[in-house]
């Protein structure tokens, strides 16, 4: 049995907040292992670049810097893990803490062996008053982003699911 393609997107804009919800027929373990995966981070963000490890083990309180790109324009991110549950939760802080945003991965396992993998941003920056007339659109851009992160996720998960998994 196939499961849906549906995607779930949802953004509040005044919030700074934003989610997509994707189905991917792989083990919630597969899932996690690819969003936590920060060396593969730029094959799934259509912005995001690279990623600078500096060759820790990867848990909560870690930090990473991240590199992106968007129209011309570069920048590079500290991160922090926020959360990390195998399986389950992969989180991380991006930014300082006025204007900095929260990016969360959730896997949830469904019937069948199949997963679904959530995806949303809580930015600082977007719902700041000062900030908000100057990103107009930024919050439905990431949704998007998001949306292309998720599906690029899901087809490596699928790829690379171990034989018998998923639906």
């Amino acid at each position: 049995m196939k499961i849906t393609t549906d995607i779930d997107r949802r953004v509040d804009a005044v919030a700074g907040t934003g989610s997509v919800t994707v189905a991917v027929e792989a083990p919630k373990e597969c899932v996690f292992a690819l969003v936590s995966n920060l060396h593969r981070m730029a094959e799934w963000s259509p912005e995001c670049v690279g990623v600078d490890v500096d060759g820790q083990r990867l848990g909560v309180g870690s930090t990473f810097v991240g590199s992106n790109r968007r129209d011309g324009n570069e920048w590079t991110t500290p991160c922090t893990v926020v959360a990390m549950e195998a399986g389950a939760t992969f989180g991380f802080f991006s930014g300082d803490e006025e204007t900095g945003t929260t990016w969360t991965y959730r896997m949830r396992g469904l019937t069948g062996g199949a997963t679904e993998l959530s995806e949303s941003f809580d930015s600082r920056r977007l719902r700041h008053p000062d900030w908000r007339d100057l990103l107009a659109g930024r919050a439905e851009q990431l949704v998007e982003d998001m949306v292309a992160t998720l599906m690029a996720v899901k087809r490596a998960a699928e790829r690379t699911a171990p034989e018998g998994t998923g639906p």
